[in-house]
C-alpha cells in the first residue's frame, strides 16, 4: 500500500483491541522505515460518543433479526452476549434520555426498531424493518441523544497515550461531533502533550450539519459520513 501511493493509514479505536491496534501500528511503522522517501501520515479515529452492540451469539458474528419481534435493548451489561431477545450495548446512560416511539438504528439502518417503553437497565423496543445485525456494529438514536453522551471514552485516552509511547499520532478524528465545542474540550483533553497533533470532525449527525460552521472553525478538518445522517 505505502508502494502503491498511501498517503494516510486510518487506525478505528473502535474495532480490535488496543494489543491488535499496536501490532498493526509496529508493522506500519516497520513498512515505513523502509521507505524513507515515501510520506505517511497515522491516523486514529476515537470511539467518542459511539454505542456498540456487544458480541453475538451466532458463530457466523451477524444475528437474523425478524420484523415484529420485541427486542430487550440491555445498557448496563457490555460483556453479556447478544441474541434475537436480547441486545446489549456499551453505554450505561443512554436509557436516561429515551422515550416512547424514539428511532433505533442498527448497523446504519439495515435493522430498525421502535422504543416501547424504557427501564432502568435500558428499553424494550419492537423491530419495525428486520434484518442482519453484526458484532460491534453501531447503535444510533434520533432527536440529538448522543449530543447527550460523553465526548470521549475512557478506553480512547488509555490507547491513544500507549499509541503515542509507539509513534507520533498526526491526526486524531472524532465522530459524531455536534458542535465546535467539542472540539475545544477535546483539545483540552489532549492537553500539552497532544498540541501537535491535527483534529478532523465527523459530521455523522443533523447536530452536526446545523452547526458545521462552529466546527469548522474550530477543527483542522471535517469528514462527512453521509450513510449515517
Amino acid at each position: 500500500m505505502f508502494d502503491a501511493g498511501m498517503s494516510m493509514a486510518r487506525i478505528n479505536l473502535s474495532h480490535g483491541t488496543l494489543k491488535s491496534n499496536l501490532k498493526l501500528i509496529n508493522r506500519f511503522k516497520m513498512a515505513k522505515r523502509l521507505r524513507p522517501h515515501k510520506t505517511c501520515g497515522l491516523m486514529l479515529e476515537a470511539r467518542g460518543r459511539e454505542i456498540r452492540l456487544s458480541q453475538v451469539n451466532d458463530p457466523s458474528g451477524e444475528l437474523k433479526i425478524r420484523s415484529g419481534t420485541v427486542v430487550n435493548l440491555n445498557c448496563l451489561n457490555y460483556l453479556g452476549v447478544s441474541d434475537a431477545k436480547t441486545f446489549y450495548c456499551n453505554c450505561d446512560i443512554v436509557q436516561r434520555y429515551l422515550k416512547p416511539n424514539d428511532v433505533v438504528y442498527i448497523d446504519d439502518g439495515k435493522v430498525v426498531g421502535i422504543v416501547l417503553e424504557i427501564s432502568n437497565e435500558g428499553c424494550m423496543m419492537e423491530i419495525k424493518v428486520g434484518g442482519n445485525v453484526r458484532t460491534n456494529c453501531q447503535i444510533r438514536f434520533i432527536g440529538g441523544k448522543h449530543d447527550k453522551l460523553n465526548l470521549i471514552n475512557p478506553k480512547d485516552m488509555t490507547d491513544m497515550a500507549a499509541i503515542s509511547k509507539e509513534m507520533q499520532i498526526d491526526y486524531l478524528v472524532l465522530p459524531i461531533a455536534t458542535c465546535g465545542e467539542d472540539i475545544k474540550q477535546l483539545r483540552e483533553k489532549l492537553g500539552e502533550g497532544g498540541k501537535s497533533i491535527k483534529l478532523l470532525a465527523k459530521i455523522d449527525s443533523i447536530s452536526g450539519v446545523e452547526n458545521y460552521e462552529s466546527i469548522l472553525n474550530e477543527a483542522d478538518g471535517t469528514i462527512f459520513q453521509r450513510n449515517e445522517l
